[in-house]
C-alpha cells in the first residue's frame, strides 16, 4: 500500500454544507440542519481500507466520547461501491451495527461536489486513509 498524502481544510474553516444519506436510518442528514454548538468531526472513510480497519475501533471510542461532550461526529465514506462492494450502502450499515456506532455513517454518491467543498487536492478512491477533518460552531 502507498502512504498517501492527506488534505483538509485549515482547522477553523466552517464546514462545507452537505446533505448525505444515513445508511443506518435511511434518512438523509443535512449538516445545515443540525444543531452544532461545540463542534464537528467529518472523516472520509470506507470499509475496506486498511488504514481505517486499523483505526475504527480507536475512532469509534472517541467519537462516543466527544459525542457525551457535545461534539457532533459524521463519518462518510467516498468510494464506488461497484468497485469496491465491501463499501456499498449494505455493508457500510452491518459494520456501524457490528461497531455500534453512536454518529451518522454517510454515502456519498457523487463525490466531486464534496471534494471540492472540502478542499482535497488529490481523489484515491479504493486506498483512502481516514481524514478527519474537525470544524468550530460558527
Amino acid at each position: 500500500m502507498v502512504a498517501t498524502p492527506s488534505t483538509m481544510l485549515p482547522l477553523g474553516t466552517k464546514a462545507p454544507s452537505f446533505s448525505l444519506p444515513d445508511v443506518c436510518t435511511n434518512q438523509s442528514t443535512d449538516l445545515e440542519a443540525v444543531d452544532i454548538k461545540k463542534g464537528c468531526l467529518i472523516a472520509f472513510v470506507c470499509n475496506h481500507c486498511p488504514y481505517v480497519i486499523h483505526l475504527l475501533d480507536p475512532l469509534v471510542r472517541m467519537s462516543n466520547e466527544w459525542i457525551r461532550k457535545g461534539i457532533k461526529v459524521f463519518l462518510i465514506s467516498s468510494n464506488d461501491a461497484d468497485k469496491y462492494p465491501d463499501d456499498s450502502p449494505v455493508k457500510m450499515r452491518e459494520l456501524a451495527e457490528k461497531k455500534q456506532f453512536q454518529f451518522p455513517y454517510l454515502y456519498l454518491g457523487s463525490l466531486a461536489q464534496l471534494v471540492e467543498q472540502f478542499a482535497f487536492n488529490e481523489l484515491v478512491t479504493g486506498s483512502n486513509p481516514v481524514r478527519p477533518t474537525i470544524f468550530p460552531t460558527n
